[in-house]
């Protein structure tokens, strides 16, 4: 059941996502030469892509931590709020591009989660004009109520219709670029949503040592392996070359993670009022501490390179 990661509004865009057709040259070799962004024809590039590896997007959400386990975690360890954690809100301004606007989508998206898990109301305010900004940039604003979202936010309502009203509206989203054809701009939403998960994830595992958390940055190895395979549909194209070059870097970090599944006793458990089912199988993550002090100094290294592309 694990579904999300930190985003108790955002990862929720990730679900869903893809059913498309249409196999075509792999990984997009020769395709178009991007040593001369002059010619580069972005709409061209986009129309012959193979996109039929975009199905697994679907099983990346799989392995994403549930808010609500996240929050088990947090309160067991007592951890503070940090707002160095997040990307100040002025580093949208320089994404003029419809794909790096996806990008920032997905990337304040969860730092809106983050903050949300902690109500700091003030603040999410901000992260949401924000994100309804970018939202206009990729007409996509008719699918949010932003006067209904706000309201919630700035009144500490319940969460539960914030989840809802946000969950449907990513929905609609993923239906509309599916529609519109551009799957490319969901798959950027995605990239972006999910680094900066794993970041705020790998910050956390860094100052607050525990073996739950350790565990927890070994098993996305998985999800990034799928992501980055993901991502290579679209090789040949600038920026997602440039996010790819990022991304192999932690699937190098991540080479020395091993996971197994073993066999184990089905539960089920309420934290907070909320439900958890957990499966008949157990992950057993093998990590060593070396190699989790370098996934999280690479994954800052490649969160901080992305939220700082152009």
């Amino acid at each position: 059941m694990k579904k999300i990661f930190i985003i108790s509004i955002s990862v929720l865009l990730l679900w869903g996502f893809y059913s498309c057709k249409n196999k075509k040259n792999k990984d997009n070799d020769g395709l178009v030469d991007t040593t001369n962004l002059a010619k580069f024809n972005e709409a061209d590039f986009f129309a012959k892509v193979d996109q039929s590896k975009l199905v697994e997007i679907n099983n990346i959400i799989e392995g994403f931590i549930s808010p609500v386990e996240m929050s088990a975690l947090i309160k067991s360890n007592h951890i503070e709020f940090s707002k160095e954690y997040l990307i100040p809100t002025s580093y949208a301004k320089s994404y003029e591009t419809k794909l790096k606007q996806a990008l920032g989508f997905g990337l304040y998206s969860t730092d809106l989660g983050y903050l949300t898990m902690y109500k700091k109301t003030g603040m999410m305010v901000d992260y949401l004009l924000t994100i309804s900004n970018l939202s206009n940039d990729l007409k996509v604003a008719q699918f949010f109520d932003f006067n209904v979202l706000k309201k919630i936010v700035t009144n500490n309502d319940n969460m539960d219709s914030l989840l809802f009203l946000t969950q449907n509206a990513f929905h609609q989203i993923d239906n509309y670029f599916t529609g519109a054809n551009q799957s490319y701009l969901t798959v950027m939403i995605v990239a972006g949503a999910w680094i900066e998960s794993q970041y705020l994830l790998t910050r956390v595992a860094k100052e607050y040592p525990d073996k739950n958390f350790k565990e927890k940055v070994g098993s996305q190895k998985d999800i990034l392996y799928k992501l980055y395979e993901i991502l290579k549909v679209y090789k040949g194209h600038p920026l997602f070359d440039k996010i790819i070059t990022q991304y192999q870097k932690l699937v190098k970090a991540y080479d020395p993670v091993k996971i197994t599944i073993q066999e184990a006793e089905g539960k089920v458990e309420y934290i907070d009022g909320n439900m958890i089912i957990y499966p008949n199988e157990e992950t057993k993550v093998d990590i060593s501490d070396s190699t989790l002090q370098n996934i999280i100094k690479v994954s800052e290294d490649v969160r901080n390179a992305i939220i700082n592309i152009r």
